[in-house]
C-alpha cells in the first residue's frame, strides 16, 4: 500500500508539471484549434460540396481523413520530441532515476499525450460538427460511445508513436516515418472513402484493408457517431482495436527495453 501511494504521488507530481507547462501554451493551442476548425469547416462545408462531393460523404471523410490525419500529425510531433531526447538530451534518464516502476512511466507518457491531444482535437470534433450543420449529415449514433472510441483511438496513436520512438533510431525516424509507416497506413485504409463503397468497387482491396489497424479506428469513429449499415459493425471495430492496442503495447514494451535496457 505504501509503495502504491508513493507511485501515485510521483505520478501526480509529473502530471501536475505537464499540466502547468500546458497551461502556459494553452493560449496558442486554442488559437491553433480555432484556425484548424475554421479551415476544416471551410473545406468540408463549402469547397468540397462546390466541387461535387456528395453531402453524405462529408461526415465520414471528416472523421476518417481530417481528424485521423491531424491525430497522426500530433503524434508525430510527440514522437519527434521523444526520439530527439533519446538521441541528444537524454532527459529520459531523469525519469529512470525516479522510484517509479517502468509501467507507471508508460502510463505517464501515454496520459501526457492523450491529455494534450484531447485539448487540441476535441474543439475540432465538437465545433466542427456544429458548424458543418446539415452538411455533416444525420447523427444516428451515440456521442458517449463516440467519445469512448475516440479515447481508444488516442490510446492507439499514443502507443504507436511512443513505441516508434523507442523502436527506431533518430535518423531513421526523421527520414522514413512518414514515407514507410504513416503514408501506407492512410493510403491502404478507408480514410478517403467508406469501406462499404470500396467493397462495392474493389472487393479484394477492401479485404486487404481489414489487415490495416487504421481501418477499425476510422470505421469505429464513423459507426459510433453516424450509425447505420454503411460502416463496419461497432463490435467488429472494438475487437480489431483491442487486438491492435495489445500488439502496440507489446511493441512498446520490447522497444523500451531494447532502447534503454533498464535493470
Amino acid at each position: 500500500m505504501n509503495s502504491f501511494t508513493q507511485n501515485i504521488s510521483i505520478f501526480y507530481a509529473l502530471m501536475t508539471r505537464d499540466i502547468k507547462v500546458l497551461r502556459q501554451r494553452l493560449h496558442d493551442i486554442i488559437i491553433d484549434g480555432l484556425i484548424l476548425v475554421c479551415v476544416t469547416v471551410l473545406v468540408f462545408g463549402y469547397l468540397l460540396p462546390k466541387l461535387g462531393m456528395p453531402t453524405k460523404l462529408i461526415g465520414p471523410i471528416f472523421l476518417g481523413n481530417s481528424l485521423s490525419f491531424f491525430l497522426a500529425s500530433l503524434g508525430y510531433a510527440f514522437a519527434t520530441r521523444m526520439v530527439y531526447d533519446l538521441k541528444f538530451d537524454r532527459f529520459i534518464e531523469y525519469f529512470l532515476t525516479l522510484p517509479l516502476p517502468k509501467r507507471w512511466l508508460f502510463v505517464y507518457f501515454l496520459s501526457s499525450f492523450i491529455i494534450e491531444t484531447s485539448i487540441v482535437t476535441l474543439p475540432l470534433v465538437t465545433f466542427g460538427i456544429v458548424l458543418l450543420g446539415d452538411n455533416f449529415g444525420p447523427i444516428n449514433g451515440s456521442f458517449i460511445t463516440f467519445l469512448f472510441i475516440y479515447f481508444l483511438v488516442l490510446l492507439f496513436w499514443a502507443l504507436f508513436f511512443l513505441g516508434s520512438s523507442f523502436t527506431f533510431s533518430y535518423q531513421w525516424f526523421k527520414n522514413n516515418m512518414w514515407a514507410r509507416r504513416l503514408t501506407p497506413l492512410f493510403m491502404l485504409s478507408p480514410a478517403f472513402f467508406t469501406l462499404k463503397s470500396i467493397t462495392l468497387i474493389v472487393p479484394t482491396c477492401a479485404k486487404l484493408m481489414l489487415l490495416n489497424p487504421l481501418t477499425y479506428l476510422i470505421e469505429g469513429l464513423r459507426s459510433s457517431l453516424l450509425g447505420g449499415n454503411d460502416y463496419l459493425p461497432l463490435t467488429t471495430c472494438c475487437i480489431g482495436i483491442t487486438v491492435t492496442l495489445v500488439c502496440m503495447a507489446i511493441r512498446l514494451y520490447h522497444g523500451f527495453h531494447q532502447q534503454l535496457d533498464p535493470v
